[in-house]
């Protein structure tokens, strides 16, 4: 498979990821049974990105990546039905995870996939919380995503 062509398939080396940055122009939705569950990562920090991406790929699941809110949306619009669930940080530039939260939610074809918002705002966790009610997310994560706690939020994502 040649990782430069699918975005989705993001390995863990960081060339690979490099490539995934640079590449939204995806021609073709990932194979649906390619593995375990397909997680979209949206986060404008590339060291956070990478941190989460590795680890995901450690259990064995497949990657798509956006670098903000934006980005996620128009991928969210290209492939409606292949990805099983969402990571989103919550501060980013252009569109915010919240407000990416309230476009999935809104949208009737995206509204069933599981969203969890990342935040490294200890101070802002109540409120998120609070928000998370309001607008359907299924948690909040805080960052750095310890990786028990991203088995948590992978393992209760049923598969679409």
């Amino acid at each position: 498979v040649d990782l430069f062509a699918a975005p989705w398939l993001v390995a863990a080396q960081p060339q690979a990821l490099e490539a995934a940055y640079r590449t939204l122009n995806v021609k073709e939705a990932p194979p649906a049974d390619l593995l375990a569950k397909r997680v979209l990562v949206v986060e404008d920090s590339k060291m956070s990105a990478n941190v989460l991406v590795r680890k995901i790929l450690a259990l064995g699941h497949a990657v798509l990546y956006a670098a903000d809110g934006a980005d996620a949306l128009r991928l969210l619009r290209k492939f409606p039905d292949y990805l099983d669930c969402i990571l989103t940080d919550v501060c980013m530039p252009r569109m915010d995870g919240v407000e990416l939260l309230s476009k999935i939610k809104s949208h009737k074809h995206l509204r069933d996939i599981p969203v969890a918002l990342l935040t490294g705002l200890e101070a802002n966790a109540d409120q998120l919380n609070v928000l998370c009610d309001e607008l359907g997310a299924e948690r909040v994560v805080s960052k750095p995503v310890k990786f028990d706690r991203l088995c948590e939020v992978l393992d209760a994502c049923p598969l679409r």
